[in-house]
């Protein structure tokens, strides 16, 4: 692995850490002085701009890749007019998405379940999201220059300086203000207008031969990556019927307490998650690099690498949260009930089993991409997004499940999805062993059980009472959890 790859995955976690201390400060503040209730709406207004993405992707999420493409194959032409396409329709969505929260939010009690304290706290959370996500629609376009240019550890340290800046408000508007929801997203919406500055100075230095000319504005851009795009519009469907209508479920038939709840163990596993996404991600330029020189060994060697890196890097972590997650829980949100507490650690626990599957199974769910062969997988991401739904109200309504039915279902889908569909259909676009990445995740897979032992029985020798005492128990059994993973995934290889 090159050093610009190492640089991306430290830059990245190191940013990542950033945001998991300010959900750590937060998190505790909010639900103790406002309220569980409160604190799901914080989790639902960012929901709500997941569904509006899924008009954003449609070209979004694909022209980093053409635009890559396109300068890779030195025509440069070409990528100008997919990237002033893409910026213009960009502008004219965000004037979309202001008409309607002009309608929606002056009116959301009438729509949610909003106890009558916290409606004006709860439009104005609303608010001042839907600013944050119109700003970063328009400037989207320019953070794919790392992507282009395989300077992801640029975009590490973008991250950084964006979640630094963010605590730093955070922390300064709850310490002279008093405590309210909407103060998270007076922040993100500070934050993201300097960050902004840095996208576009970032772009202008890494991509000089692309700049703004509406005259390169082109209908046949703007179709040929809804084409490639309006597949993983629907892929981000099947997401939000998987996991992004869980808090929203939860607030209509369950009630904004128990939406609380399930925002709250949520939380840290949403954040774990998102380390998994971030570090798998890393591995995606160079995976559309060697495919695109045809360089079909290097490639498969490349997603070997990938995934028992992510592996290493992330099932610790992900294995000691686990383990340690009733005793964290009683430690941060201590002002809870110790049913609350246990309830939480269930939840958490159920959503994280997820993301060990979904780390393995991401640079080969990326392979789709890459070769630009996405129906099927689109379609199966559909319909396991669509059981999920069903399946869950199905729950709701004929037994007392209630928010174990929401968190449980989609990780059991999704799970079966990683361990079955993905190795298959990673093998059969590149034309190669169906086998193969079979064998290369489930040899991965049987580390997590040497190492849930090890973990499990390390942790015996500590008696947790204070965040010292969890602090050095996770060091010492992350520290031999390290060592176990490199000697499971390297050691016995050299």
């Amino acid at each position: 692995m090159n050093k610009t790859k190492i640089n991306s995955i430290i830059t990245n976690l190191f940013s990542f850490c950033i945001q998991l201390c300010i959900s750590l400060f937060v998190t505790p503040i909010i639900m103790h002085k406002v309220g569980t209730d409160a604190f799901g709406f914080i989790g639902l207004a960012n929901d709500f701009i997941i569904y509006l993405s899924l008009v954003t992707t449609v070209l979004n999420s694909v022209s980093g890749r053409f635009i890559a493409v396109a300068l890779y194959k030195n025509e440069v032409k070409k990528a100008n007019e997919y990237f002033n396409s893409v910026l213009f329709v960009n502008l004219i969505l965000s004037f979309i998405f202001i008409v309607i929260g002009i309608i929606f939010i002056p009116n959301i009690q009438h729509f949610l379940d909003v106890p009558s304290n916290l409606v004006n706290d709860v439009k104005l959370t609303f608010l001042f999201t839907l600013l944050t996500y119109i700003l970063n629609i328009m400037i989207s376009i320019y953070t794919t220059a790392t992507f282009v240019k395989d300077r992801l550890d640029i975009q590490g340290v973008r991250n950084i300086l964006q979640y630094a800046l963010r605590g730093i408000c955070v922390v300064s508007l709850f310490v002279f203000l008093p405590p309210r929801i909407y103060l998270l997203s007076i922040a993100t919406l500070i934050v993201t207008v300097f960050i902004s500055v840095f996208d576009v100075s970032v772009f202008r230095r890494f991509m000089p031969e692309v700049s703004i000319n509406v005259k390169k504005f082109k209908i046949y851009a703007v179709k040929e990556l809804a084409a490639s795009g309006g597949l993983l519009a629907i892929t981000n469907l099947s997401s939000v019927l998987l996991s992004g209508l869980d808090l929203l479920i939860a607030n209509l038939l369950l009630g904004s307490y128990n939406m609380g709840l399930l925002s709250a163990s949520k939380t840290l596993p949403n954040n774990l998650s998102s380390a998994v996404i971030v570090v798998a991600s890393l591995f995606t330029p160079t995976f559309i690099s060697l495919y695109s020189q045809n360089k079909m060994k290097l490639l498969k060697e490349e997603i070997f690498s990938s995934m028992r890196m992510i592996a290493f890097v992330l099932f610790v972590p992900l294995a000691g949260f686990m383990i340690f997650s009733q005793d964290f829980y009683f430690l941060w949100l201590n002002q809870k009930s110790a049913k609350e507490i246990m309830l939480i650690t269930v939840l958490s626990n159920i959503t994280v089993i997820e993301a060990f599957f979904n780390g393995i199974s991401f640079p080969l769910a990326q392979l789709s991409l890459v070769t630009n062969k996405m129906r099927l997988p689109v379609m199966v991401s559909l319909g396991v997004g669509m059981s999920n739904t069903i399946i869950v109200l199905v729950l709701l309504e004929f037994t007392d499940l209630g928010v174990f039915a929401i968190a449980s279902v989609s990780t059991i889908l999704l799970v079966i999805r990683y361990l079955f569909f993905n190795p298959w259909y990673a093998a059969h676009v590149l034309h190669m062993d169906i086998k193969i990445f079979y064998k290369a995740s489930y040899k991965i897979y049987c580390c997590l059980p040497v190492l849930f032992i090890c973990i499990a029985l390390l942790k015996k020798v500590f008696v947790i009472n204070s965040w010292f005492s969890l602090g050095l128990a996770a060091l010492v059994c992350g520290s031999a959890g390290y060592l176990l993973m490199y000697i499971l995934l390297y050691a016995k290889n050299k």
